[in-house]
């Protein structure tokens, strides 16, 4: 068995306890992974700007994976090393079918989210209450994040579409299904829909990102508990799932910790340190 040098960890239901902070062995953990010379990155579908805050425990941490794998950043250079794009007819169409339904939707130019002016204050009403704390901070707000002119203007990597409830969002998911365009869609929480350019995905970034540093992808380690993390967990050497995951996540993994809230992220990365260390002893 060969050590493992690159640990990617989702973030909400992760490495996030259900209240959005870093557990104290999560953080320790995380530091001690970079301390022996593993890189540790996030892999979430949030924006630089909605991780500052967990950012500042992790000195040592360089690179984050965003927005699904619509971005890879940066950390020490602020800056995007990769950004996914959608065709225009792919944009239109999702802001068609945003603005058909009652959506609050959340849409991503260059690392950064935007949300409608008059909506940031209504995240409870589109099932985003645990969010209230952290997201309308990390926007930026516009009259209209859906006009063209905006689209057309700054590119877009990623939409995040709230609604009012769980069947609300197989309105608008089944819609964009019927226009038969290459996107990438996932359903996240109870009520969000994530709608990416075609072939964008978790998965696709963790390749891009393993390249990028010069491993392997049998070097890897994915940490999830959603679909969204799905296709990283998929591609990577060592698949872990949270304890809160759904079944059909954990039976696609090769190990389950326990679930976010008891310290089961940390969990994970003392078993890959511990494999580490194990398969250094055999060298």
């Amino acid at each position: 068995m060969s050590k493992y040098s690159l640990i990617a960890l989702d973030v909400d239901g992760t490495a996030l306890n259900d209240d959005k902070y870093l557990l104290p062995g999560t953080v320790r953990a995380v530091n001690d992974a970079l301390e022996s010379g593993v890189e540790v990155i996030f892999c979430s579908g949030r924006s630089p700007a909605e991780m500052r805050e967990y950012f500042a425990s992790f000195p040592k941490m360089r690179y984050f994976v965003g927005e699904c794998g619509g971005l890879i950043y940066d950390l020490k250079n602020e800056k995007p090393l990769f950004c996914a794009r959608f065709e225009e007819a792919c944009w239109r169409a999702v802001a068609q079918a945003a603005r058909k339904y009652d959506t609050m939707p959340g849409v991503y130019h260059n690392g950064q989210i935007y949300f409608n002016r008059d909506q940031i204050g209504k995240l409870a009403d589109y099932g985003q209450a645990l969010y209230v704390r952290t997201l309308p901070p990390a926007s930026k707000l516009m009259d209209d994040v859906l006009d063209e002119k905006v689209m057309s203007e700054y590119g877009t990597e990623k939409f995040c579409i709230f609604h009012r409830s769980g069947e609300e969002r197989e309105k608008t998911y089944r819609e964009l299904l019927s226009y038969g365009l290459p996107l990438t869609m996932a359903l996240y929480a109870e009520t969000s829909l994530e709608v990416q350019p075609y072939g964008i995905d978790k998965g696709s970034a963790l390749e891009d990102f393993a390249s990028l540093i010069g491993i392997d992808l049998s070097e890897t380690v994915m940490v999830g508990d959603s679909n969204n993390d799905l296709p990283a967990l998929e591609k990577a050497g060592l698949a872990i799932a949270m304890g809160n995951s759904p079944d059909e996540i954990k039976g696609k993994c090769d190990l389950t910790v326990a679930d976010n809230n008891n310290g089961g992220c940390e969990e994970a990365i003392r078993a890959v340190l511990e494999r580490n260390a194990q398969a250094g002893k055999r060298e």
